[in-house]
C-alpha cells in the first residue's frame, strides 16, 4: 500500500506519468463506488458540482 506523504498527495496532474493515470482510471472504473447519473470527472475531484446548475434570476 501506498505511504501518503504530502508530496505525492498534492502532486500536480501535470507530474503523473501515463502509467499511473492508466492504472488509476482502471481502478476508478472498476469501483464500486463509481457514480453513473451523476457528473463526475474520470478522475481527480470535481470543485463544484453544483455551480453548473446555478440559474440566473
Amino acid at each position: 500500500m501506498t505511504q501518503w506523504a504530502l508530496e505525492l498527495r498534492y502532486k500536480p496532474y501535470a507530474g503523473w506519468s501515463d502509467q499511473y493515470i492508466s492504472v488509476l482510471k482502471r481502478k476508478v472504473d472498476q469501483s464500486i463506488w463509481r457514480m453513473i447519473y451523476h457528473i463526475q470527472p474520470t478522475i481527480g475531484l470535481l470543485n463544484d458540482p453544483n455551480g453548473e446548475l446555478l440559474k440566473e434570476r
